[in-house]
């Protein structure tokens, strides 16, 4: 906030006191804020779940009873998360 007060000394006043107002509203007050804020922003690509046919999610349910490997291996391997397999696994039972 203090370099907000030390930028409007050097600005006019009609310009200073817009310029504080809109990066006050945005929330940016450095250029590391701002960095920092765009490498942890989520990006919500769709509204909607992913679905997978009963196909898939049998041969995947399949795959983690026969394989020797561990859960994450196997979901990995199909480009889903973990707990997917675990509630798939339950659900077949």
């Amino acid at each position: 906030m203090n370099d907000l007060r030390d930028r409007d000394a050097v600005l006019p006043a009609s310009v200073a006191g817009s310029t504080a107002e809109r990066l006050q509203r945005s929330g940016r007050e450095t250029g590391e804020r701002d960095r920092l804020a765009d490498a942890s922003r989520i990006e919500i690509v769709s509204d909607r779940r992913r679905w997978y046919a009963p196909e898939f999610r049998a041969r995947v349910v399949i795959a983690s009873y026969e394989s020797r490997r561990p859960i994450r291996e196997v979901a990995a391997q199909y480009g889903i998360h973990p707990s997917l397999v675990f509630r798939w696994r339950r659900e077949a039972r």
